[in-house]
């Protein structure tokens, strides 16, 4: 009997915990994808994707790398 309710709080507790790493990162991403919009959002969807891959090549391969910069032609 201990055995089983041990269990069951343990399973309680993993859901309790990876509900809470979702909503975490739900947050995360929806204050990430905002501050990227205002900074340097131009209202279009392409612009908004431009500047999301814009910040992953730039965190992967350092700023400028490729002679691509931010409002650049």
């Amino acid at each position: 009997m201990l055995g089983y309710v041990v269990s069951r709080v343990a399973m309680c507790l993993a859901v309790v915990l990876m509900i809470t790493a979702v909503l975490w990162e739900t947050d995360h991403l929806i204050d990430w994808c905002s501050s990227l919009y205002v900074t340097y959002g131009d209202g279009t969807v392409a612009g908004y994707l431009r500047m999301h891959a814009y910040t992953y090549v730039s965190y992967i391969f350092g700023e400028g790398a490729f002679g691509w910069t931010v409002g650049g032609a």
